[in-house]
Formats: structure tokens, C-alpha cells, sequence
């Protein structure tokens, strides 16, 4: 079990929540470069205007942030590599 307060993991959490997004933009440009784009409809263009992916992948990255923390899996990734 962590030793880390709640409100220093969630701060944790946020941050990897946030941070995805950036790497998932760069991430989107490279597959946009190296495949072939779709032909959609006219609908699809107005589809991201909530902009409901980087909200997914903010909630993704927090929960996997607290999952891994209190699951113990990073403190093991610590122990095992950075001692």
C-alpha cells in the first residue's frame, strides 16, 4: 500500500492524465502521416467539438495513475529498477 497522501496521488494522477494528451496528439499525427486517411461523412467533422477524447484521456490517465499506485505496481517498478 502507498505511503503517499490521497491528495499527492490524485495531484500524480491529474498530471499523467494530463500529460497523455500531448502524446497522444503527437501520436495522432505520426498515424495520420504513415496511414491513409478515411473517407467519412460530413457529421464526423462536428464529432470532436466536446472534445471528448482528451477528456477520456485525462479520466484514463487518473485512473490508471490510482490504480497503479494503490495496487502497489509502481512502488514495485521503483524497487525493481531504481535501486
Amino acid at each position: 500500500m502507498s505511503t503517499k497522501s490521497f491528495q499527492t496521488v490524485l495531484l500524480e494522477a491529474v498530471l499523467v492524465g494530463l500529460l497523455l494528451i500531448p502524446f497522444t496528439f503527437i501520436a495522432g499525427i505520426i498515424s495520420k502521416v504513415v496511414t491513409k486517411k478515411p473517407s467519412l461523412p460530413e457529421i464526423c467533422k462536428s464529432w470532436n467539438q466536446f472534445y471528448i477524447m482528451e477528456v477520456t484521456l485525462i479520466i484514463a490517465g487518473i485512473l490508471f495513475h490510482l490504480v497503479f499506485e494503490y495496487l502497489g505496481i509502481n512502488k514495485r517498478y521503483v524497487d525493481s529498477y531504481y535501486i
